[in-house]
C-alpha cells in the first residue's frame, strides 16, 4: 500500500481515537436554545496503552448564579492499580471555562498526548490551547509549542493549531491552519493548513513527509 495512503489512514484513526475522548468544550449550555445554565459532568472513555496504563478525564461545569465555571481533571492508573487524579485545571481568573482532549497513547505505552483549552464565556476571544504529555516516571510536562510555532512562522504570525497524535515516542503530530482575529482584515501569514512532526527533545518542526 503507497505510504501516502497509509499516512492518511493513520490521520484518520487518529482523530476518531482523539473524538472519542474529547471534552474541548464542556459548557453549562449542551443545548443552543437553551437559556439557563445546567450543571453537568462529562467524562470521556478509559484510553488504555499497550504496557496496560489506562487513563480518562472528566469535566465538572458548574452552573452558578447564570454562570458557568469548569474543573477539567486526568486520572490515571497504573497496571493493577486503581485510578488517582495526577491534573486538575480550575478557573483562573477570567479564564472560567476549560476542556481536555485525550489524543492517545507513545508508541511504547510509557506517554499520553493531551490537547487542553481554556476560554472566557461570553467572550468573543479565541481559546487557549495547550499541549500536554503524561510521562508515566515524570508526570504531567508542557512542551512550548507556542514557542517552536513562534520561532517557525514569525512572532507576528496569527495561526491555530492542533494536535493530531503522535509521530514516534520522541514527536508528535500537529495541524497548524489560517486564523485571524475577527476584526482584522489582515490575511492570516498561514495560507492553507499544513501538518508538522514536533520533535520533543528539540522542540522543533519540520513539514510532515507523506
Amino acid at each position: 500500500m503507497p505510504r501516502t495512503i497509509l499516512m492518511v489512514l493513520l490521520l484518520l484513526a487518529l482523530v476518531a481515537e482523539a473524538q472519542a475522548a474529547n471534552l474541548s468544550f464542556v459548557s453549562c449550555w449542551p443545548k443552543k436554545q437553551q437559556s439557563d445554565p445546567v450543571s453537568r459532568l462529562m467524562k470521556s472513555h478509559t484510553v488504555t496503552s499497550r504496557s496496560h496504563w489506562r487513563a480518562y478525564a472528566t469535566v465538572d461545569a458548574n452552573a452558578n448564579n447564570g454562570a458557568c465555571q469548569n474543573t477539567t481533571r486526568l486520572y490515571i492508573a497504573s497496571p493493577g492499580h486503581n485510578f488517582a487524579a495526577v491534573l486538575t485545571i480550575s478557573p483562573a481568573g477570567t479564564q472560567n471555562g476549560n476542556g481536555i482532549r485525550v489524543v492517545g497513547w507513545s508508541p511504547t505505552g510509557e506517554q499520553l498526548l493531551l490537547e487542553t483549552t481554556s476560554w472566557a464565556y461570553n467572550s468573543d476571544a479565541t481559546p487557549d490551547v495547550a499541549v500536554l504529555i503524561y510521562d508515566t516516571r515524570k508526570g504531567v510536562q508542557k512542551p512550548d509549542v507556542i514557542k517552536g510555532l513562534l520561532e517557525y512562522f514569525g512572532s507576528r504570525c496569527a495561526f491555530g493549531y492542533s494536535v493530531v497524535g503522535w509521530q514516534s515516542e520522541r514527536s508528535i503530530v500537529l495541524r497548524v491552519r489560517p486564523f485571524r482575529e475577527a476584526l482584522d482584515d489582515d490575511p492570516s501569514c498561514v495560507e492553507r493548513p499544513i501538518v508538522f512532526d514536533y520533535e520533543l527533545d528539540h522542540g522543533t518542526f519540520r513539514p510532515a513527509a507523506f
